[in-house]
C-alpha cells in the first residue's frame, strides 16, 4: 500500500510539472500580451526568458529588439535584430527595424542596405521603399528618394508619409506650388494628419499667403495639441503681419509645450525687445536662448542689441565679438556698425573706426556706417572727417533726426 501512494505522488508531481512548464513559444506569447496592456518591462523579461529556454527562437529577439528601439536603446535593438536576421533571414520587418537602428546610430549606408533587403524579400513593402527615399534625401539623392516615395505610393497610396517627403523635396527646391499640391494630397488621404497641415501651412507663409498659413496651423494645432511647432508656426506669421501679441501668445504657448527649442526663446526675445520695446524683460528668454545653443550667432546678436538699447555697452560689445567669433562673414554690415557703436560708446573711439572702416572697405557707400563714422570722427575732433561723412551719408540715403543738421557736423 505505501509503494502505491509513492508512485501516485511521483505521478501527480510529472503531473504538475507538465502543467507548469512553459515553453519558449508560451514566453513570446506572454510578451505580446504585456506589449498589448504597456506593460514593456514585464514583455521585456518574458521575451529574454523565451530566448534562455531557446536561443533560436527569432520572434523573442525581434520583440526585445522593437521595445528597445522605441526606447532608444539602439546598440541592444541592434544586436537583437542581428541576432532575429541570423535565425531568420528573410524577415522583412527585421530588416526595416535595423535599418531604423542604424539611422539612429548615425549609419545611413547600413540603413539603406537593409531597407533594400527588405524591399527584395518584400517588394511591395512601402514603409521600406519609403525609408529609403528618407535616407536618399538626407545624403543628398533627391530624385533617387523621389523614386522610392513614388514606389511607396505605388505600394499603398495612403502612405501619406511619402506625400510629404516629396512635398519636403519639392519644397527645399523653392517649389512651393508643388509642394502644397502633395502636402494636400496628404491631407485629402488623410484629413486628421496633423504633419500635412503644418507642412501646407509652412509653404503657404514662405509664399507670404499668411491667412491660409494661419488656418494650417490652426488645423495641425487641432490634429495635434501636442505640436508644439504649429503654434510656433504661427508666432512666425503673426511676427511677418506685425501683430506682435498675437505672435507672443503663440510662442508662449509654443514653450509650455516644448521648452527645451532655443529658436522659440530668441523668437520671443525678438518680440519683447523689437516690437514691444521691452530689451530688460527679453535679456531670461535670450540667455535660455544661448544657454540651448551656444553656437547660434542670431541668439547672441539679438542679446547683444538688448543690451546695447539698455545702455550696457561692455555686455553688448561681448555679445557681438562672440557672433564674429562664431561667423565673421555675420551680418557683415550690421555686426561691424554694432560693435562700433558700443565702442564708440565706451570711448573707444580708434576701436570703434576700425569697425566701421572694415564695413565701408566692403560696402563704400553703406549710409549708416558713413554716419556711424562721422559722430566718432567728431568725438575724436577731427571735423573735417566728420563733415566728409556726414554728407556722404546723406547722399547715399540717410536721414537724420531732426534736430540733426549739416551744421552740427560741417561749422
Amino acid at each position: 500500500m505505501g509503494r502505491v501512494i509513492i508512485v501516485l505522488f511521483v505521478v501527480l508531481v510529472f503531473r504538475l510539472q507538465g502543467i507548469n512548464a512553459q515553453t519558449a513559444a508560451d514566453y513570446v506569447a506572454k510578451g505580446d500580451l504585456l506589449i498589448e496592456q504597456q506593460d514593456t518591462a514585464g514583455a521585456l523579461a518574458a521575451y529574454e526568458k523565451a530566448m534562455l529556454l531557446d536561443p533560436k527562437n527569432g520572434a523573442a529577439y525581434f520583440s526585445a529588439a522593437t521595445i528597445y528601439l522605441n526606447q532608444s536603446d539602439f546598440k541592444k535593438a541592434l544586436y537583437n535584430y542581428n541576432k532575429a536576421i541570423a535565425l531568420n533571414a528573410d524577415d522583412e520587418f527585421a530588416y526595416l527595424g535595423r535599418a531604423a537602428a542604424h539611422v539612429f546610430l548615425g549609419d545611413s549606408a547600413l540603413a539603406l542596405k537593409d531597407y533594400q533587403r527588405a524591399i527584395k524579400i518584400a517588394p511591395t513593402f512601402a514603409e521600406a521603399h519609403y525609408g529609403s527615399g528618407v535616407i536618399k534625401s538626407g545624403l543628398g539623392d533627391t530624385v533617387g528618394a523621389v523614386k522610392d516615395y513614388s514606389k511607396a505610393l505605388e505600394c499603398n497610396p495612403d502612405y501619406v508619409e511619402s506625400y510629404i517627403g516629396i512635398g519636403n523635396i519639392r519644397s527645399e527646391q523653392q517649389h512651393y506650388d508643388e509642394a502644397i499640391l502633395y502636402f494636400s494630397l496628404a491631407i485629402q488621404h488623410n484629413p486628421t494628419y496633423a504633419l500635412g497641415y503644418y507642412s501646407r501651412g509652412a509653404s503657404y507663409y514662405t509664399l507670404g499667403q499668411y491667412q491660409s498659413a494661419i488656418s494650417d496651423f490652426d488645423s495641425a494645432a487641432k490634429h495635434d495639441p501636442f505640436m508644439w511647432e504649429a503654434f510656433f508656426g504661427q508666432g512666425l506669421v503673426y511676427s511677418a503681419m506685425n501683430l506682435p501679441k498675437n505672435a507672443l501668445e503663440r510662442y508662449i504657448q509654443s514653450l509650455h509645450l516644448n521648452p527645451d527649442n532655443p529658436d522659440t526663446y530668441y523668437a520671443v526675445g525678438v518680440i519683447l525687445s523689437s516690437f514691444e520695446g521691452e530689451p530688460e524683460k527679453s535679456l531670461p528668454y535670450y540667455d535660455q536662448a544661448v544657454k540651448l545653443n551656444p553656437k547660434n550667432p542670431d541668439y547672441f546678436y539679438g542679446r547683444g542689441y538688448a543690451k546695447y538699447y539698455l545702455a550696457d555697452n561692455k555686455g553688448a560689445l561681448v555679445d557681438f565679438e562672440k557672433v564674429i567669433a562664431i561667423d565673421p562673414n555675420y551680418a557683415y554690415n550690421d555686426i561691424y556698425i554694432a560693435s562700433g557703436n558700443a565702442r564708440a560708446n565706451l570711448q573707444d573711439y580708434k576701436g570703434a573706426l576700425k569697425d566701421f572702416d572694415k564695413v565701408l572697405a566692403a560696402y563704400p557707400n553703406n549710409p549708416m556706417a558713413l554716419y556711424s563714422r562721422c559722430y566718432t570722427k567728431y568725438e575724436m575732433g577731427d571735423m573735417a572727417g566728420a563733415c566728409a561723412d556726414f554728407k556722404l551719408a546723406i547722399e547715399h540715403g540717410y536721414v537724420p533726426p531732426p534736430a540733426i543738421t549739416i551744421d552740427e557736423f560741417c561749422k
